[in-house]
């Protein structure tokens, strides 16, 4: 009050930091602010956890000299080394500070050990022993670590930068970013850049890469970007080659952004354009680049477009599937969500005592799916988070057999399964071995597929149904198939009545039987009709139109305690061409 300090929290003060999976941690760098002296750390200990939960004492250190004699302006740096630790999360608390604030300019953590093993002299000690400087301790690059290029002697300009804020894209903290310009009187902005904006990145020698990624500014999603165009170019004198146009980030969370090549592509400069963003700020906290993948080949920029049209991943439409759980939701939360393009809508069961926990999914026609991409719900809590997943899978909700079982991080980015081959499927369930919090949940799932697989999917399906047979002959993406239904279809006033079951759970439809008010209401994606027995009035609810209600030439019929149904107005209310042949009493269905 009137500038003066009445009130503040004591020590200790507790920092907390998740890395998003399990390193080697073998210290800490800290740098003191150097305006003032106050908060400057004196004594801390340090704890580590491989869960986020458990924590263990691994470490007791202070740094007597600062607040002495200023040392804290000309040596604001001070290191302090435990020895490699594999750890997931850490936490440092801060047991005294001076004037008992708790401050910080920057704060690294290090690694005893590089990739290659080869060690430094990091000194390992135990939770009596205080620190030992080292000088050849290295800080922990989790970017290269997975896979990425080295971005130590990249170059990067902009053509609109608040500042020189362009540069924090490259330097491996994920706290700072780069803003694109304005100009503000007090708190209000008076003018700004809009779109688009350019990124130009120049690596020190040209260098294969498997795709790049954008890491969004975490705090605020002020000038998140939302669409991009991606350029290349191998040469310093060469012109750019526009390698992905028009790629969408949907998604507002602060997750990576992907950009994954189908193969691997030289470059000795990369070129992001900003086409959209969140209030058409532009905003970043890091950029990179995937290292070459040994599994993909390298191809020219002029042999790209082909190859990739030939081998990237389509999405499956999902907006037939559906997925079911036994056991309660939480909440509102329900399996519908995990398909509803939007990662702030999430499926969660409510906790729960199983071991185990599965869900099934029908996606309604059999596909060949290559990937399965699950994403996790979007909060730091984790509840719900699957650790291991069984999945089992077939053509036959009776008969399905296992197919792969992993094990996955523990983040909150997008994970990929991947199968070793194609795999043929109509039916899955997902079983979840390992969970967080006696719950599991999930923000989104998808499913994709090759350029192979979606060509054979694309196969005419048909189907053929003769009078007097009580047998189905399919043709489609499985080959031909016969199936035998309960009984026969058959003829009244000119119309062909099918039963009820059989040919409409092949086309993917589900059905619902009232036996009360003895109604049929039969669903497929978002079309559903209900009819009713002995009744000719039909109701369809269509997506383009909305609800209508149709006079049927002959009404549902109960015969031999079988339900029956015309096939021609309930097929081309599903998208299907009926046609029919006399001389062979045949009805032909095609999609």
């Amino acid at each position: 009050e009137d500038g003066k300090v009445t009130g503040h929290d004591e020590c200790p003060h507790v920092i907390t930091v998740d890395f998003g999976k399990s390193v080697a941690v073998s210290g800490w760098r800290y740098t003191a602010r150097t305006d003032t002296n106050s908060g400057i750390v004196n004594d801390y200990n340090i704890y580590a956890s491989t869960d986020g939960k458990t924590f263990n004492k691994i470490y007791t250190g202070s740094f007597p000299k600062f607040g002495v004699n200023e040392d804290y302006k000309t040596n604001p740096v001070k290191t302090a080394s435990w020895g490699d630790t594999p750890m997931r999360t850490i936490k440092i608390e801060i047991t005294s500070s001076i004037s008992g604030y708790g401050t910080a300019a920057e704060i690294n953590f290090l690694t005893g050990g590089k990739a290659d093993g080869a060690k430094t002299d990091s000194i390992k000690t135990d939770s009596t022993k205080t620190e030992t400087d080292s000088t050849k301790t290295q800080t922990v690059r989790l970017a290269e670590a997975e896979g990425y290029v080295d971005r130590s002697l990249w170059k990067v300009q902009a053509s609109s930068d608040l500042g020189s804020t362009v540069q924090r894209v490259l330097d491996n903290n994920t706290g700072t970013f780069w803003h694109t310009h304005y100009t503000a009187e007090g708190s209000t902005i008076t003018e700004h850049d809009t779109p688009p904006f350019t990124l130009e990145f120049t690596l020190p020698e040209v260098t294969a890469i498997s795709g790049v990624s954008i890491l969004p500014r975490q705090v605020g999603n002020t000038g998140m970007i939302q669409k991009v165009n991606l350029y290349v170019s191998d040469s310093d004198t060469g012109e750019y080659f526009l390698l992905k146009e028009n790629v969408e980030f949907n998604e507002e969370s602060f997750s990576e952004k992907r950009i994954p090549f189908s193969a691997n592509i030289k470059v000795k400069h990369i070129k992001l354009e900003v086409l959209a963003s969140i209030g058409s700020y532009g905003t970043m906290a890091e950029f990179y680049a995937f290292s070459e993948d040994k599994g993909k080949p390298t191809v020219s920029y002029q042999e790209f477009n082909t190859y990739e049209s030939e081998h990237k991943l389509y999405e499956i439409d999902n907006t037939a599937f559906i997925a079911t759980y036994e056991g309660n939701n939480w909440g509102g939360n329900t399996p519908p969500n995990m398909f509803d393009g939007s990662i702030k809508t999430f499926w969660q069961t409510e906790p729960t005592q199983d071991s185990v926990m599965s869900f099934n999914v029908d996606m309604k026609a059999v596909n060949r799916v290559t990937e399965i991409h699950y994403t996790p719900r979007q909060t730091d809590d984790h509840d719900g988070l699957w650790k291991e997943v069984k999945i089992w899978g077939g053509t036959d909700p009776n008969n399905m057999e296992p197919l792969k079982d992993v094990t996955l991080a523990e983040t909150l980015d997008k994970k990929v399964i991947a199968f070793d081959s194609p795999i043929t499927v109509r039916y899955l369930c997902f079983e979840v071995l390992q969970y967080v919090d006696k719950r599991i949940s999930c923000a989104e799932l998808s499913f994709w597929q090759d350029k192979a697989s979606k060509d054979a999917m694309k196969k005419k399906e048909m189907y053929n149904l003769k009078i007097g047979s009580n047998v189905i002959a399919s043709e489609g993406s499985e080959g031909k198939i016969e199936k035998a239904i309960d009984v026969a279809p058959y003829i009244v006033n000119g119309s062909t009545l099918i039963p009820l079951r059989g040919l409409l759970e092949q086309m993917g439809a589900s059905i619902q039987w009232d036996g009360v008010k003895q109604k049929i209401y039969i669903t497929n994606g978002d079309y559903k009709i209900t009819l009713q027995i002995c009744n000719k009035l039909v109701y369809v609810e269509d997506p383009r139109y909305g609800s209508i209600r149709y006079t049927l030439l002959n009404f549902p019929v109960i015969k031999d305690s079988r339900t029956f149904i015309p096939v021609r107005f309930i097929s081309e209310q599903l998208g299907y061409k009926v046609d029919w042949n006399s001389e062979t009493q045949t009805v032909t269905i095609t999609k």
